[in-house]
């Protein structure tokens, strides 16, 4: 063999060990694939979801007392704006109705929440018209708790 012939086997095994090895083996595509199928609901799926949804809601209010002394002009919607200084994560809001002075903790919970990753929580209550304020508690810890006026808009606006 010649030197020309030489060097054409050379760059041509050359090739072919680049072209193997940039393909790579069947075994590891197979170890690097992603196998897990997301399945997405169908709208069947949903429309099922649904309708569980009010049949359960329907049962709950057929089972439902109401006092002879309810009206609705007996509550008020309270809209709810709470910000904070900084960003929260993981931060837990509930809000309650009234105090239990013996215990001098807050009772009647409306409302509970985890704010993921936010500086804000906006929510619209329904409260009984006779009161004045609401109790917000944050990370569940009911002996630290702030109560927060309600305006005679029927708004709630507090920042931590």
């Amino acid at each position: 063999m010649n030197q020309n012939q030489h060097s054409s086997i050379l760059i041509l095994s050359l090739a072919v060990v680049f072209l193997i090895g940039g393909c790579g083996s069947s075994e590891e595509s197979e170890e690097t694939s992603d196998n897990s199928v997301t399945i997405e609901p169908t709208m069947q799926d949903n429309i099922n979801d649904q309708n569980q949804l009010e049949s359960e809601a329907t049962s709950s209010l057929s089972n439902s007392t109401i006092e002879d002394n309810f009206e609705f002009s007996t509550q008020k919607t309270v809209m709810v704006d709470i910000q904070f200084t900084n960003t929260v994560y993981n931060e837990r809001i509930a809000i309650y109705a009234e105090m239990d002075f013996n215990s001098n903790t807050p009772i009647y919970l409306l409302e509970q929440t985890t704010l993921k990753q936010s500086s804000s929580y906006q929510t619209i209550i329904s409260v009984a018209a006779t009161l004045s304020s609401l109790i917000i508690v944050k990370n569940d810890d009911l002996s630290d708790f702030t109560e927060v006026t309600i305006n005679n808009y029927g708004q709630l606006t507090y920042t931590f």
